[in-house]
């Protein structure tokens, strides 16, 4: 449930992938070994979330490429045609996008990981219970 923090902050991060993954990453680096999450996952889930949420949004960095395209495509046939109407047009036939951002929300809210993820998930549990062993071994030595 913890890498639920971090689909929430991906969204918020909506004009530019690059962007939301550096802001993300620097700014919750910290948060992640103390929620339990592994580097990994928790990078997985930001890169994926904002790569899907800039792709769909049309105010977003990849929007301004993505309507020269369409307007350059278009003219080539000879027509005149507003880029962004088309942009904004084309999100409900996005299928690989939807499903991949359906499917990340999905994964993160069943919390199954797979093969690659279970060992890192795993290797954080070992991190974090020798860390609170260690901290309960210092908690005992201070009250004796």
């Amino acid at each position: 449930i913890n890498a639920e923090y971090g689909v929430a902050l991906s969204l918020c991060y909506f004009f530019d992938d690059f962007a939301g993954i550096m802001i993300s990453g620097k700014s919750l680096k910290n948060l992640v070994a103390q929620l339990g999450l592994s580097v990994q996952k928790f990078s997985f889930i930001v890169h994926m979330m904002a790569v899907l949420v800039s792709s769909l949004c049309p105010l977003s960095s990849w929007a301004g490429i993505q309507i020269g395209y369409i307007e350059s495509a278009f003219s080539l046939a000879g027509q005149d045609v507003s880029g962004f109407a088309y942009l904004v047009e084309s999100i409900p036939y996005r299928f690989f996008v939807l499903s991949a951002l359906f499917g990340v929300i999905i994964y993160v809210f069943i919390n199954k990981d797979i093969e690659p993820m279970i060992k890192y998930e795993e290797e954080m549990r070992l991190t974090v219970g020798s860390i609170q062993e260690d901290d309960d071994d210092d908690d005992d030595d201070r009250k004796n």
